[in-house]
């Protein structure tokens, strides 16, 4: 039996292929730097609208903001070797009482 033939793509997205295009003039700093901002700006409107999907999604609000910038449910966080270390200073504690 043959297996079936990968479908091929393009080595290059169209947005790849635009910014060669424009990159191949040479283009003064100033008009790369517009660009690198209008690309910034887009991407980050892009990450704006899917935040404000996934908050609309999960029916968040104002309050429950507010419920998060005052909650105090945190995690400590215990190294591997926390055990070694509290067993160290409890060692240097009583040197030092002893002293």
């Amino acid at each position: 039996m043959n297996a079936p033939i990968p479908e091929l793509k393009p080595p290059l997205t169209n947005v790849q292929l635009e910014l060669l295009k424009a990159f191949s003039l040479n283009l003064p700093e100033a008009d790369l730097k517009k660009i690198q901002t209008f690309i910034t700006n887009l991407l980050l409107e892009r990450a704006h609208d899917a935040a404000d999907a996934a908050w609309e999604e999960r029916g968040y609000t104002k309050e429950t903001m507010q419920e998060w910038l005052h909650a105090h449910d945190r995690t400590p966080y215990k190294h591997a070797h926390s055990a070694v270390a509290a067993a160290s200073l409890d060692a240097s504690a009583e040197e030092m009482i002893e002293a």
